[in-house]
């Protein structure tokens, strides 16, 4: 992201950048994802899949275990938001693992997943357009993300605070909002087909 000062707060590493998420899994508590659910140990490895065939969900984004069998799926927050993510500029790699298990105490037994996705250049800026354009606002987006595992995204914490201080006074910096409109005319019809080939 490129601009002035005022219009471009983000400094994103040229190197790889890892974005981790810690999120819950659903769909565990039943059959046919609760056998493989209940096997899942800490620091099991797991993977993000998408499932654009879903007929409840086309944007569904199953976890599976290191052998390819789903486990459950990510909420449908979540799961939006990463396959965005996923359909516009792809993590070159995911190192999600299982981070514990809730147990004893709770109704059941369901994994809780550390999401490490490593991201280049052009997906870690997809990455903060879709978070500033989507979550930013949102009262629990200091919670939802932590910034200490992400400290590349603390800009975005600052934005946020901005926005709550003063919300009919914010604008969003001129390089998120030039991204977000190259990323939604990418999913614009074009000449019959869906999608741009600028």
């Amino acid at each position: 992201m490129t601009g002035d000062s005022r219009d471009d707060p983000f400094t994103i590493p040229a190197g790889p950048v890892t974005f981790i998420w810690t999120v819950s899994l659903a769909m565990t508590g039943r059959l046919p994802w609760k056998a493989v659910a209940d096997q899942l140990q800490p620091g099991d490895p797991v993977y993000l899949v998408r499932e654009p065939g879903n007929p409840h969900d086309p944007r569904a984004i199953q976890v599976c275990d290191r052998a390819g069998q789903p486990a459950g799926y990510l909420y449908a927050a979540e799961a939006g938001l990463l396959y965005l993510l996923f359909d516009h500029d792809p993590p070159f790699r995911d190192r999600s693992a299982v981070e514990s298990i809730i147990g004893p105490g709770h109704s059941r037994k369901s994994p809780i997943i550390r999401v490490r996705l490593q991201l280049d250049l052009t997906s870690a800026t997809t990455l903060v357009t879709l978070l500033a354009i989507l979550v930013l606002k949102d009262e629990s987006f200091p919670r939802r993300f932590d910034f200490k595992l992400n400290p590349w995204l603390l800009p975005l914490l600052a934005l946020h605070q901005d926005y709550r201080r003063g919300p009919d006074h914010f604008v969003l910096p001129g390089a998120i909002v030039e991204q977000w409109r190259k990323l939604t005319l990418e999913d614009e019809p074009s000449g019959g087909s869906y999608g741009s080939s600028d």
